[in-house]
């Protein structure tokens, strides 16, 4: 993550936490002020976007979302099928304030409306569970029933990635999203159990795959280095989901409410 990236989701952070604070007028400025970076990077971009569209800012949300989505707006439309749902974000909310601004629709947002309906049921479309999770408190866990989600760390994962020990179709700006939403959907099925998300670094799983002689490319691979190398009372087990103005799970150095917990993400 660059300089610039890292101080612009640090003002997007800031934006919030007036907004929580209740200090619109501030909250306000700041956007305004985001809205006239010259190098505002894509990822931000797509977080000031919605911030703007909420406020009835249509006009700085298309030009945020266009920012968000440039990336994808230089490739054919037709590539466009082949994004996941949280890479169509940025183009959805791009289609959604032209046609709010009466622009007519262009291939790429024809094609994204066309990729967006045939994208697998969202499971958590109905958030009630997940905000019921959201409001428990950590010292009376909502179940006794415990699973463990263990995937690489951030800092780990390029390198997983480059030895191939990452599922096909995961990729650096998908992964820890990926996760997120298979734990929503396990949650959505399983309401009595407690999840717990451990993350793991290269070198740890290389030298417990050396002794066991398991694949690390293999899915199981990860699960049982959890289950062999990690004790229960480890600090490095994190209850899934985090309280809303937590840290991420996925060390993104953002607010859960903000990164994978972010209602877009539903």
């Amino acid at each position: 993550m660059s300089a610039p990236e890292d101080g612009q989701y640090a003002l997007f952070d800031l934006i919030c936490q007036y907004e929580d604070e209740g200090d619109e007028k501030e909250a306000t400025r700041l956007l305004l002020e985001a809205s006239d970076l010259d190098d505002l990077e894509p990822g931000p971009a797509a977080l000031f976007a919605e911030q703007f569209e909420a406020h009835g800012e249509t006009g700085k949300a298309l030009h945020c979302f266009e920012i968000g989505a440039r990336d994808h707006l230089a490739l054919p439309a037709a590539r466009i099928a082949d994004l996941s749902a949280y890479e169509l974000l940025p183009l959805q909310g791009r289609a959604r304030v032209r046609r709010a601004l009466g622009i007519p629709a262009d291939a790429h947002d024809v094609s994204t409306i066309a990729a967006q309906e045939l994208l697998p049921a969202n499971p958590l479309e109905e958030p009630d569970l997940f905000d019921e999770l959201l409001e428990h408190d950590d010292e009376e866990p909502p179940a006794q029933l415990v699973a463990v989600q263990a995937i690489f760390s951030r800092r780990a994962l390029p390198d997983a990635l480059e030895r191939g020990w990452v599922a096909p179709g995961r990729t650096e700006a998908t992964y820890f999203l990926d996760a997120e939403r298979e734990l929503r959907a396990e949650a959505q099925e399983h309401p009595d159990v407690h999840f717990i998300v451990l993350t793991a670094e290269v070198a740890e799983v290389a030298d417990y795959t050396e002794r066991s002689g398991l694949d690390p490319s293999e899915a199981v691979t990860l699960m049982s280095w959890s289950e062999a190398e990690i004790p229960g009372d480890s600090d490095r087990r994190m209850p899934w989901p985090p309280e809303r103005n937590h840290p991420c799970w996925c060390a993104s150095g953002r607010k859960y409410k903000k990164c994978c917990g972010a209602p877009a993400l539903r």
